[in-house]
């Protein structure tokens, strides 16, 4: 029997559609084109109508199976976008953003509604040149994203201006295709701040993440750039690519802690699988390996810290 969900817009009705039945927790690893993003929903940036709404949607907004050409300001918070394309022809004013809950142009900060949701979606860079994107993040903030396929930007998900409240997850996302330029410096995915507050977490969960271009800093880089890092979960992600996949580390402003790296698989093409050169180091560090597809759960030789 088929469940349905009615969507709205502020109390309007957008339409009937039926809700896809969540299917078995796939793995970073077996995370593909095909089983991510718009594809699994029969959809396609190219087929979707062309979304009509405010590039800074109101508070309380859902939007539906469209596709958007206007860089996404989703600071009001409380926000959802679902299987719809994100196809920016032009960035954002702040990081040259694709999607961002930071609120500027004054002292940015985080968004304080929170509640910001990316699924089922598609975020590309392809309408833009490599000079244009390649220091973009496709996500910028603090959200929840998952199951949706983000390419052709200049880094992936960006967890960074936070704030203080809200936690940040990040699930069965697929990142590739990254582009550089000049010297842009370019991540799968980052966090570079995440201040501690209790039940606040920040999560990458069966996450495929390629970090490959002629700039790699890595497919996930840990820093606490500016403020501490805490509440750090990293598990059953597959990370490829160039530099470190896995880079954790501290900088004279600020540390981390409480961070955890469990069950992820590693495909490095650069300096390794794994670096922490300062800091306590990782909290738990537990079953991770190379990837390794002749092996059961692609389980290769055992990756140290």
């Amino acid at each position: 029997m088929r469940t349905f969900a009615i969507l709205a817009v502020l109390g309007t009705v957008l339409s009937l559609c039926p809700v896809a039945s969540a299917g078995p927790e796939l793995r970073g690893w077996e995370l593909t084109t095909t089983n991510v993003g718009l594809a699994p929903h029969g959809l396609s940036c190219a087929t979707l109508p062309e979304y009509t709404g405010d590039s800074k949607p109101a508070q309380g907004t859902v939007i539906s199976a469209v596709q958007i050409t206007t860089p996404l300001d989703l600071s009001n918070g409380d926000i959802t976008v679902e299987k719809s394309c994100i196809q920016p022809t032009f960035t954002g004013y702040h990081n040259n953003f694709l999607v961002t809950t930071t609120i500027c142009p004054d002292e940015c900060s985080a968004t304080e509604a929170g509640n910001v949701v990316i699924r089922d979606s598609e975020i590309d860079g392809s309408a833009l040149t490599a000079a244009e994107v390649a220091k973009s993040c496709a996500f910028l903030g603090v959200g929840t994203l998952r199951r949706n396929y983000l390419h052709d930007t200049g880094s992936g998900i960006c967890f960074f201006e936070t704030g203080t409240e809200h936690s940040a997850l990040a699930e069965q996302n697929y990142v590739r295709g990254l582009r550089s330029f000049d010297d842009s410096h370019n991540d799968g995915a980052t966090v570079r701040d995440f201040r501690y507050a209790a039940g606040r977490s920040v999560t990458f969960r069966n996450n495929r993440i390629d970090c490959s271009t002629d700039n790699d800093t890595g497919a996930l880089f840990i820093q606490p750039t500016w403020v501490e890092i805490q509440n750090l979960h990293v598990e059953g992600n597959y990370l490829e690519g160039g530099g470190y996949n896995l880079y954790l580390e501290e900088t004279g402003d600020a540390s981390y802690a409480n961070v955890h790296a469990v069950d992820n698989r590693f495909r490095p093409t650069g300096w390794g699988p794994s670096a922490n050169p300062s800091g306590p180091g990782w909290t738990t560090w537990q079953d991770n390996h190379l990837y390794d597809p002749a092996e059961p759960d692609g389980r290769g030789d055992v990756v140290s810290p």
